[in-house]
């Protein structure tokens, strides 16, 4: 034997099955900071859509403001009334469309109180009823945990994408809708006059 087997010997048997590699130090840290920065990108990206849309709805009713103005004072024209008056009538339609895509939704009339099914610390409605002391408790008992921390900031996120951007992005489609349609009847209505 050479010394090469004489030294395999010695270490016995190896064991084949692979052993789990034993976790690193400071893994679960990193998986928070991980949920952390996911869960603030989401929050973050909602916002932004949030304030673009209300950007739209105001660019909208500024644009529509200016045409029902101009629009007004030519109805008085034979040969323009009934393509100034399409057009005012379609401007106040996405007028109220940019509106209602601005309009906060309504609190519902008996939002869940905190330990009930559905209440979120984090949703306008659910504790503006709360007194300072309530809302602590709430907080404080939702700090310790950070499982259930995030559950509720991954609620709150569905919520406001599920309700209230979705119904914006609802008016503010039928606000361009309704513009483009206006525009266009307009159009058509000053081409059969003019020709």
């Amino acid at each position: 034997m050479g010394k090469k087997d004489k030294g395999k010997e010695k270490e016995g048997p190896r064991n084949t099955e692979a052993e789990p590699a034993a976790p690193k130090p400071g893994a679960s840290s990193k998986a928070v900071r991980s949920a952390d920065t996911f869960l603030r990108i989401g929050v973050s990206t909602q916002l932004d859509l949030s304030k673009s849309a209300d950007t739209k709805a105001q660019v909208m009713l500024t644009i529509c403001a200016a045409i029902s103005t101009y629009s007004l004072g030519r109805t008085y024209l034979d040969n323009e009334r009934y393509p100034a008056m399409i057009l005012v009538v379609f401007s106040l339609l996405t007028a109220l469309c940019a509106v209602a895509s601005m309009k906060p939704p309504a609190p519902r009339r008996k939002p869940p109180r905190p330990g009930q099914p559905g209440f979120n610390i984090l949703t306008f409605t659910h504790f503006v009823g709360l007194t300072p002391a309530e809302y602590r408790a709430a907080m404080h008992a939702l700090l310790a945990d950070p499982v259930q921390m995030h559950d509720q900031v991954t609620d709150a996120m569905y919520a406001y994408g599920a309700v209230f951007l979705r119904r914006q992005y609802f008016y503010l489609e039928w606000c361009y809708r309704l513009f483009l349609l206006g525009l266009l009847l307009s159009a058509a209505g000053w081409a059969w006059v003019l020709y």
